[in-house]
Formats: C-alpha cells, structure tokens, sequence
C-alpha cells in the first residue's frame, strides 16, 4: 500500500516504479509531481485512490494494468478528481492484456489526449472516464463492449467519430 498523500507535490520526483505486491495507491499519492515523466503500475495494482496521479504535467503516457477495478474518492467526485485528472500532456494511453472494465473518473480532464481504443476485452466503462477530454477526437470501441456509463464522453468537444458496436445494451445519460 502507498497512502494517502505520500509524495504528493514532489516536484522534482521524475519517474515513480511501483513495485509487483502493491495493490492500493492512496487519494492523492503522487498529485503535483510536475517533473515525474514515467510511472509504472504493477499488475498487483487493484484500487488506486482519487487524483493519485493528478496533475502530473510532464508525463505524457501510461500502461494501465489490467486489474484496476476501483477507484476510492471522497464521495462521489470521481469525475472532478479521477486518477489522471488534468495531466494536460498524457496523450498515449495503453491498457494491459485482459483489462475488463474502465474505472469512473480514470481519465478525466486529459487535455492531450486524441484518440483512444478500447480492447476487446474491456465491457464496461464506467461514469465519467473520459469527462472533459475537450482534444479526443476518435475512440476505437471494443467489439465486446456492453456498457458505457453516464457521462463517460462528456464535454469531448472535439469528438468527431465515436463507431458503437451492435453489442452494446446501455448507454449512461
């Protein structure tokens, strides 16, 4: 477990390797550090608290592990504070083989970020994931994609094709 707080604005903290066994990063974790340009999650990784990675301004990429399941906020405000909230240059964002769900808030407020594709293993995503992207342009959807939840792509002004597939049964407000 990483807790709460625990390098949050270390502003000269440029890579963060987080080790296989860690399965929790605390709300706020690693927010601020505004030098830090690689990070890496371990497959272990399974709850990752709100704005962990939050305004991290120089990292401009992540792999995403395939087991993150949740996300721990402070009442409902995933979508204001998600775990990468406003890392302005994250532009490449992968996910790990086996990845079924992606959390609510993950993705908020990425301004760097144009396009992205879902793997076919992912089902779900979750309420707000992808809020405020106001630079995506294109998402590639999962053929396996059952549900997209509320808000998911809202305020993506620039969203200019979004192909759903027959598969999938809701879709959120």
């Amino acid at each position: 477990i990483i807790g709460n707080y625990a390098f949050k604005s270390c502003l000269s903290l440029q890579k963060a390797i987080i080790p296989e066994g860690v399965t929790k990063i605390g709300l706020e974790a690693f927010k601020g550090c505004s030098s830090m340009t690689q990070i890496y999650l371990p497959d272990s990784l399974s709850i990752v608290g709100s704005g962990a990675f939050g305004v991290c301004n120089a990292l401009t990429s992540v792999e995403i592990p395939a087991h993150i399941q949740e996300t721990v906020t402070s009442g409902n405000m995933s979508a204001y504070y998600g775990i990468f909230r406003d890392c302005q240059n994250l532009a490449t964002i992968t996910f790990r083989s086996g990845i079924q769900k992606i959390p609510g808030g993950i993705f908020a407020g990425i301004t760097g970020l144009e396009t992205i594709t879902i793997p076919n293993t992912v089902t779900e995503i979750e309420h707000d994931a992808f809020l405020e992207c106001t630079n995506l342009k294109t998402v590639n959807f999962s053929t396996n994609l059952k549900i997209i939840g509320n808000y998911a792509f809202k305020s993506c002004a620039s969203l200019q094709k979004a192909i759903i597939s027959e598969g999938v049964t809701k879709i959120g407000l």
